[in-house]
Formats: C-alpha cells, sequence, structure tokens
C-alpha cells in the first residue's frame, strides 16, 4: 500500500481523535478506539493517544493495556511525569507534571532534640505573621502518653513577645509569650493519628489563630510586639537539664516556612511547596533536607555550620544539632 504523505497522515490522525467514542467499560474490555478509514494505531508515525487509549486530560495508559485503562495520573507519577515515559531523577518528585527537587524531612529522636537556626527577620513586630510547617507523629502513642514537642520557637531576652507553636499526638498549640508570662495561647486538643498534618499559627488583623489541614481551630485577641530573637530553634527546647525524659518519642518535621503576613484569610488546602517570595522570612525543607555530609562532619567534631539550608536566603541555616537525623521517607510532598 502506498505511504500516505504527512499532511493527509496527520489530518487522518485528527479525524480519528475527533470520532474516538467515549472509553466505557465494554471499550475498555475491547480495547478498540474509532479511526477515521485508513489510519491506524500501529502505524510507526501514527500519533498515540496517551500510549493507545483516548484518556481524560491528566491520565495516560502508559502500559498499554487496555485492560486497566487509563492507569497513570501523569501530574504526580515519578516514572511518567507529564507523559508516558518521563522519569524524574532520584532526588525530584513530579509536582504538576514537572520533576522539581524533593522535600526534605528531619526525624528528632526524643522529646528534647533540636536544631538552632539564626536569627534573621524574627523581629516580626506587631503586625501580622504566619508560622507553619508539616509535622508527624510517626507512631502511635501509648495511651498514657502525650508527646510534648514544638516545631519552631523563636527566643528572645528583652521584654518583647517571643513566638512558638507545636503539635503533639493528641494536641496542637500556638504561644507568644513576654517576660511577664502568656501575652496569647491557643491549645486545642485532637487525635492527631501518625500521618503528615498541616499546621498553622498566625495572628491576622490582631487575632491569634490556630489552623490544622488548613482548617480554623480557634482563634483568639493577641497583640504585643514580637522582639529581636536570639537562635530561633527546631524541635524542642531544652527546657530542663538532664536526660531526656524516659517516654519521650521520635516525631518528624517537613517542610516549614515563617512568612511576615498572613497567609491564610479563609479555609485553604495546605501545599508543601512554596515559592520563596518577599514576604517569606525564612523556609526549610521545601527542596531538600538536612546535609549529610556536614552532619557526619559535625559528629566528628568538626563544624556544625549550614546544616540545614534557609531556602529564602541562607540568613538562618541550621546549626547546632542535638538527638536529629535525616528521614528518608515518606515524606509529605511523596
Amino acid at each position: 500500500m502506498p505511504r500516505r504523505p504527512a499532511s493527509e497522515r496527520r489530518d487522518l490522525t485528527r479525524r480519528g481523535r475527533a470520532r474516538a467514542p467515549a472509553i466505557g467499560a465494554g471499550a475498555l474490555a475491547l480495547g478498540v478506539i474509532a479511526l477515521a478509514p485508513g489510519c491506524s494505531l500501529a502505524a510507526p508515525d501514527a500519533e498515540l493517544l496517551s500510549g493507545g487509549l483516548a484518556c481524560a486530560v491528566g491520565l495516560a495508559d502508559c502500559n498499554r493495556d487496555a485492560a486497566d485503562g487509563c492507569e497513570v495520573r501523569v501530574a504526580r507519577d515519578r516514572a511518567h511525569c507529564g507523559g508516558c515515559g518521563i522519569g524524574c531523577g532520584p532526588d525530584d518528585t513530579c509536582l504538576d507534571g514537572r520533576c522539581v527537587s524533593r522535600c526534605g524531612g528531619v526525624r528528632f529522636l526524643h522529646d528534647d532534640a533540636r536544631l538552632s537556626l539564626g536569627s534573621a527577620g524574627y523581629a516580626l513586630g506587631e503586625g501580622d505573621f504566619t508560622a507553619e510547617a508539616w509535622a508527624r507523629v510517626p507512631f502511635a502513642a501509648a495511651p498514657a502518653h502525650d508527646l510534648d514537642s514544638l516545631i519552631w520557637a523563636s527566643r528572645d531576652d528583652t521584654a518583647a513577645a517571643s513566638l512558638a507553636f507545636g503539635a503533639g499526638s493528641t494536641w496542637l498549640g500556638c504561644w507568644l509569650r513576654d517576660a511577664a508570662g502568656t501575652v496569647a495561647s491557643l491549645e486545642a486538643r485532637r487525635e492527631l493519628g501518625v500521618g503528615w498534618r498541616h499546621v498553622a499559627c498566625q495572628r491576622r488583623g490582631g487575632k491569634l489563630e490556630l489552623w490544622l489541614d488548613g482548617e480554623l481551630v480557634m482563634a483568639s485577641s493577641a497583640t504585643g510586639s514580637i522582639g529581636p530573637s536570639a537562635a530561633a530553634v527546631l524541635g524542642r527546647p531544652r527546657w530542663t537539664s538532664g536526660p531526656p525524659r524516659a517516654d519521650s518519642m521520635v516525631h518528624d518535621l517537613g517542610p516549614l516556612r515563617i512568612s511576615r503576613v498572613a497567609r491564610y484569610p479563609a479555609r485553604f488546602v495546605p501545599e508543601w511547596r512554596w515559592e520563596v517570595d518577599a514576604d517569606t522570612v525564612s523556609q526549610h525543607l521545601v527542596a531538600g533536607g538536612l546535609d549529610p555530609d556536614r552532619l557526619a562532619l559535625c559528629r566528628k567534631g568538626g563544624t556544625c555550620a549550614h546544616l540545614l539550608a534557609d531556602e529564602a536566603g541562607g540568613d538562618n541555616d541550621a546549626f547546632a544539632p542535638a538527638g536529629v537525623e535525616p528521614l528518608t521517607g515518606p515524606l509529605p510532598c511523596d
């Protein structure tokens, strides 16, 4: 049979697409698709429709097996990111059909484990702010145990207020404190389970708000200026001396961001990946995790600087680890 000109083959492909029926159970079982006369999906230069079947937007038939239909979601599949056969690298993940850097995670091995940060930008004053992070209790807590750990805390030695927020196995909370005591405190009892949860603490228009997975949990009036910070901390500050508590539990931290604006005016769907903008004070674990080489050097008695990058500019890189290790997965971006 004479080979058709390329322009005619493209026209046949277009007409084949236009005449393709809706894919129902019967069509999938037979693996058929309607084509214009003279067109064949077996032709070496035919435009295959998502691997062989006409699939809905975002789906693809990458194994070319009609029995399981359009089995791949190309927006999140690392082996078929954006299209069949487009694989992401070992350190990447698939986001909206694009291969992007994989997020990171830190495991805190006991209740007193922590990472120190710099202090740049954490003097948030009396204005709005948002502190948010992905956190996880990786194992079910014993019935009598309530994991007590902070996600992030600023520290201040003046009369100005400091900020802290955190979550445990059965609670989450947000606090403003000054030298005289607590300025504002939000604490809610919640059975958080063992999966990743998004926790946010923000001040918006003079009210302190506590959010869980995009839902407002509670709010309260909160004035007071958050002053110049000494080093901030990830994990729990060591409030008392002595060895870790006997009932310590591990807990995990994923992407974290501190902003000088209220990010969430209403209910929202949490994202694990944020773009750094002019209102970002610091951001960690969005595009990577603890530097394993620097961590190994630190543990051997070498320098402990720049263990975890501040992706908003490097002013608040993490240092001085105590009881932490890199988290290899699963991560909130997986």
